[in-house]
């Protein structure tokens, strides 16, 4: 079971990810555009990537529209050659570290001050 992050939690998680931004993720078949915080829920989350399309990949505006909630997760965002849009779960590929906590603690203590969405 997958348990969701706070929002500090998940922007350590996203700042840590931000190298995979460019490379072509062959699981999605695309080019990875950008990995970002999201709503945790699936309804929620779904309407997060509704903005995030009309605002332009603006990932920071897209939650902060209407998202009020407390839980968070972290997606990779990724878009093929004819323009479209997949979304796939960061979960498996922030994987180097063991447990959660682990991957939140080495997340936390990098070096990186303020992680952003984008």
């Amino acid at each position: 079971m997958k348990i969701p992050y706070s929002l500090r939690e998940a922007e350590a998680i996203c700042g840590e990810l931000q190298h995979l931004v460019g490379s072509f993720s062959e699981h999605m078949r695309a080019r990875i555009e950008n990995v970002v915080v999201s709503p945790y829920d699936q309804h929620n989350k779904q309407r997060f990537f509704m903005y995030y399309h009309l605002l332009h990949g603006d990932a920071s505006a897209a939650l902060q529209h209407e998202y009020k909630g407390l839980l968070f997760d972290v997606v990779v965002v990724a878009r093929d050659e004819h323009g479209q849009y997949h979304f796939e779960d960061a979960h498996p590929v922030f994987s180097s570290c063991d447990s959660r906590a682990e991957r939140i603690r080495c997340a936390l203590s990098s070096d990186r001050s303020t992680p952003s969405y984008l």
